[in-house]
């Protein structure tokens, strides 16, 4: 049954398959939606019910696999981290702050569910030391356009969602 769920949970992360700021930007509705379901994730990851997936399910033990724990909480946190410093670093970023009170709880409640996974301060300031960049533009991923489309919107953020999209895709 926890196969199932693993299942549809890749489902709906790789329908709109994007950072955590790119899609509170465009599309909240759906980033509230997309929050939830990583939290349940991390549920899932604290509670070990990921123990019984194995090489044979190929993207879902790659992805949420017990192994595999340690490195899908650092790439999620990193993009928390990214959005909370768009807020916070606003005028950085390019854009005045979007977080309604909903939004910046989901992500309090992720960062809770995280942290039942790994340390999470330790894990927060390693990622911000080590991973999280300068902001660089990139073009959203979720609109309809074509990729190389020129009018394609445009947004500031230290993740690249190409390289999340990869990872969803791929578990690399």
């Amino acid at each position: 049954q926890i196969i199932a769920v693993f299942q549809t949970l890749h489902l709906i992360f790789e329908r709109k398959c994007t950072t955590l700021l790119d899609i509170l930007q465009t599309s909240p509705k759906v980033a509230s939606f997309q929050m939830e379901c990583w939290c349940l994730v991390f549920r899932i990851l604290e509670k070990k019910m990921n123990n019984a997936l194995g090489p044979e399910d190929g993207i879902l033990y790659k992805l949420f696999g017990k192994n595999n724990r340690v490195l899908l909480a650092n790439h999620i946190l990193v993009q928390v981290l990214d959005t909370l410093y768009s807020q916070l670093l606003w005028e950085e970023y390019g854009a005045t702050p979007t977080l309604d009170t909903q939004a910046f709880n989901q992500l309090r409640a992720l960062c809770k569910r995280i942290g039942a996974v790994v340390p999470l301060l330790p894990t927060a300031c390693g990622l911000v030391t080590n991973r999280l960049g300068s902001p660089r533009w990139h073009a959203s991923l979720t609109n309809e356009q074509k990729e190389n489309e020129f009018a394609k919107e445009m947004y500031l953020s230290a993740i690249d969602p190409l390289m999340h999209k990869r990872y969803i895709l791929s578990g690399e």
